[in-house]
């Protein structure tokens, strides 16, 4: 183990409180953590237990990241329906998928990787 990691593994056992919650409970309160923290409030004042444990939790914080940025692509209307998710899907130019290139919805474009991409996204 490297000194980097080391340190990092140390913050997090001095990091951890008398009353902890568990991966569960976490994920099940990390829909409401990210909807006040989208409305510009602090989920951490209600729910310190939740940040305590993704600030800990590398499975938890994976998951609060992926949902903070679907929650904010939902509230900037940025967020593709599920047909034109569905399409974009199924339109996949990839070997395994064999999907042709012409067949990708409007709007979708390809990287030099191959993997689509929309058009004015990230």
């Amino acid at each position: 183990m490297d000194r980097e990691n080391f340190v990092q593994l140390l913050a997090r056992i001095y990091a951890t409180r008398e009353k902890e919650i568990g991966c569960e409970d976490a994920q099940t309160l990390l829909p409401t953590y990210v909807d006040i923290e989208i409305a510009g409030g602090n989920p951490g004042e209600p729910l310190p237990q939740v940040k305590a444990h993704i600030r800990q939790c590398s499975d938890c914080a994976e998951e609060y990241e992926g949902l903070r940025l679907v929650a904010a692509r939902e509230a900037q209307g940025r967020l593709a329906q599920a047909g034109e998710s569905l399409g974009h899907f199924e339109a996949r130019p990839t070997k395994e998928w064999g999907g042709p290139v012409e067949s990708l919805p409007a709007g979708i474009s390809h990287r030099e990787s191959g993997e689509p991409a929309v058009r004015g996204g990230d």
